[in-house]
Parts: C-alpha cells; sequence; structure tokens
C-alpha cells in the first residue's frame, strides 16, 4: 500500500492552480454604508490581493445586488442567484 503525502498533493494542486487563477467573487444584498466595517473589507480585500496571487488566488470581486424594502427573502435570494457567474462554487453565508 502506498501512501501519497500532503507536500506532495499539496504541490500538484498549487501547479494546477496556479495555472489558472482562482476567482473569488463576494455577492451581497443591500450596500456598505462607510463606517468600521467597511474599513476592515478594505483592509482584508488589500491584503488578500497582495498575498493570494503567490497562493494562486485571483482577484476579488464585490456585488452588492439591490437591497428594496419589502421585496421579500425569496425575490433578494433571485437577485443573488443572478449575480453568481455560471460554474462558480457556492458559498452561502448569512450574517
Amino acid at each position: 500500500m502506498s501512501f501519497i503525502s500532503w507536500k506532495k498533493c499539496g504541490r500538484k494542486f498549487l501547479a494546477q492552480t496556479r495555472k489558472r487563477l482562482l476567482s473569488v467573487h463576494i455577492i451581497a444584498c443591500g450596500r456598505l454604508k462607510k463606517g468600521p466595517e467597511l474599513t476592515l473589507i478594505s483592509d482584508y480585500l488589500d491584503r488578500y490581493a497582495k498575498t493570494g496571487r503567490s497562493l494562486g488566488l485571483g482577484p476579488v470581486s464585490v456585488v452588492e445586488v439591490e437591497d428594496k424594502r419589502g421585496i421579500g427573502m425569496v425575490a433578494e435570494a433571485e437577485l443573488l442567484r443572478k449575480a453568481i457567474p455560471k460554474g462558480a462554487i457556492t458559498m452561502i453565508m448569512d450574517e
């Protein structure tokens, strides 16, 4: 029985990933207002841009879909679904 070490698998993964950068899209319902949250997110995105490229991670795009009052969760979900790029692996997060 043979085992493949994590180092060997990791190198192979990085070699494949570097050929095509992984794109990250943050899609949110509503607009982020000026304040501490915006400062934190801006700082995080700057750090990601600086260190992500060496790890095979491409740029981050932030998409804010319109948050209309009273449209309901189903309508918001549809707006979010339409903003997801084709072929994307989706991770859904809530507050």
